[in-house]
C-alpha cells in the first residue's frame, strides 16, 4: 500500500518541487470553536479549540459513555485554505522561469533565442546551449551578463 500511495502522489510531489504546482493561501473569516469534555461529576476531561466556517458546525454532543461535550462558537477566526495553482512546465523548469531572461519577451530584439529541437534536459549539454550562452555572454541580450570584451 505504501508503494501505491507513493505512486499516486509522485507526480504532484514532483510538480510541487519544480514549482509547476503550488498551493496559494486563501483566507476567510469563520468561528473559533472552544470545546470542553466533562465527566458526569463536572470535572474537565479535556479541552480543545478548532476553527470552523459556520457557527452551526461548532456543537456539543449529547451525553455519551459518562461524558458531556460543551462547545461555544466565537466569531472572528481566520480560516486559511490552500488552492492548487498549475503553471506550465517542461517537467523540470516552469515556463515563466525558462523564458525570463534579459529581453526574453521581445522576439524582435532577440530572434535567435529559441532553441528548436532541445528540451530542458538536452539544453544542459547541446550545441544550442553553447550558441545561446555565447550570445548572452557577449552582450547580445543586454549588458548584465557581459563577460568578454566586445
Amino acid at each position: 500500500q505504501n508503494g501505491v500511495d507513493w505512486f499516486n502522489q509522485a507526480n504532484d510531489q514532483w510538480r510541487t518541487i519544480t514549482g509547476s504546482l503550488r498551493y496559494d493561501p486563501v483566507t476567510s473569516t469563520g468561528y473559533q470553536c472552544n470545546c470542553t469534555l466533562f465527566n458526569y461529576q463536572g470535572q474537565v476531561i479535556s479541552t480543545w479549540t478548532s476553527t470552523v466556517a459556520n457557527a452551526s458546525s461548532c456543537f456539543g454532543g449529547s451525553p455519551q459513555n459518562g461524558v458531556i461535550q460543551s462547545c461555544q462558537a466565537s466569531p472572528g477566526a481566520t480560516i486559511t485554505t490552500y488552492v492548487p495553482v498549475d503553471e506550465d512546465s517542461d517537467g523540470v523548469v516552469v515556463k515563466s522561469s525558462a523564458s525570463n531572461f534579459p529581453q526574453g519577451a521581445s522576439p524582435t530584439l532577440t530572434p535567435t533565442r529559441d532553441m528548436p529541437g532541445s528540451n530542458h534536459l538536452q539544453m544542459r549539454n547541446d550545441s544550442n546551449t553553447k550558441l545561446r550562452l555565447n550570445e548572452l555572454f557577449k552582450g547580445d541580450y543586454g549588458n548584465y551578463f557581459i563577460t568578454s570584451p566586445q
